[in-house]
């Protein structure tokens, strides 16, 4: 089973990726968490789609955690100006 929404998190890493090396000239860590916690969306989302019970539920919290994670670390960026 192949959830739309993992689609959409994947994209989102698609537009993500011109960013990257600006980011990554600013503040290397931030980047790399950036890079973590939306790579840990569509990989949770993934694992949630296969997975059954709480197993499900947790991989599934576990992605709108990262989901939360890279729109605050975003956040952090644009405050300190990096984008």
């Amino acid at each position: 089973m192949s959830l739309r929404i993992q689609t959409s998190a994947v994209e989102a890493i698609a537009l993500l990726r011109p960013l990257m090396p600006r980011l990554h000239r600013f503040d290397i860590a931030l980047a790399k968490q950036i890079s973590r916690s939306a790579s840990g969306i569509a990989l949770n989302l993934g694992e949630g789609a296969h997975s059954s019970g709480g197993t499900r539920r947790q991989r599934y919290l576990s992605a709108a955690g990262s989901a939360s994670e890279t729109r605050s670390a975003l956040e952090v960026a644009q405050a300190w100006g990096y984008l």
